[in-house]
């Protein structure tokens, strides 16, 4: 039974550790782009893919893994932000992130841009999900939490799955208590 278990886990160990590399992201081509600071502040506007402004976006500004700075788009799609150094920073607005480059106005090269543009798309449909109410009758509750959703979009359940399963595989086409195919 012990030796079972043994078989068992160290299957499940392998099999994870073969489809980890298949849920890794795929490769991101790295760009940036050049924006002109003045006097440490950055003005820019989100637009959405038809050219108008949207409302409302929080815009993230980070160094590293750090937010140094947030704004929120205004009425007319602007923001702004201040305090900022020279440097490579990754800007987030929305689900839309993008590599950018800040310099004061002294030393930025000629292609830099005056304002940050940053377009997202507000409808962006990466998956159907039917939602749990879907599945209620009328006049039931839907009961919080009861979804499998969440499990299922976390890689790294996705990857103890599938070890798993190639585990279980593993083990009974090598179980030793199988008769032998021939007298």
């Amino acid at each position: 039974m012990l030796r079972d278990c043994k078989r068992w886990f160290t299957g499940v160990l392998i099999g994870t550790l073969v489809t980890v590399p298949v849920l890794a992201d795929e490769p991101v081509q790295l760009r940036s782009r050049d924006v002109r600071l003045h006097s440490g502040s950055l003005s820019g506007v989100v637009l959405n893919r038809e050219s108008h402004p949207v409302p409302g976006v929080v815009v993230n500004l980070m160094h590293g893994r750090n937010v140094i700075a947030s704004a929120t788009s205004d009425d007319n799609g602007n923001f702004a932000v201040h305090g900022l150094r020279n440097g490579g920073h990754v800007v987030n607005a929305g689900e839309e992130k993008e590599l950018v480059r800040f310099w004061s106005s002294d030393v930025a090269p000629p292609n830099a841009s005056a304002r940050l543009i940053m377009v997202v798309d507000e409808q962006v449909v990466r998956g159907q999900m039917i939602p749990a109410e879907s599945f209620v009758a009328p006049g039931e509750a839907a009961v919080a939490g009861n979804s499998m959703s969440g499990v299922l979009m976390n890689p790294y359940a996705l990857a103890l799955m599938a070890g798993g399963a190639v585990g279980i595989v593993a083990i009974v086409a090598h179980n030793e208590n199988d008769a032998p195919a021939s007298p």
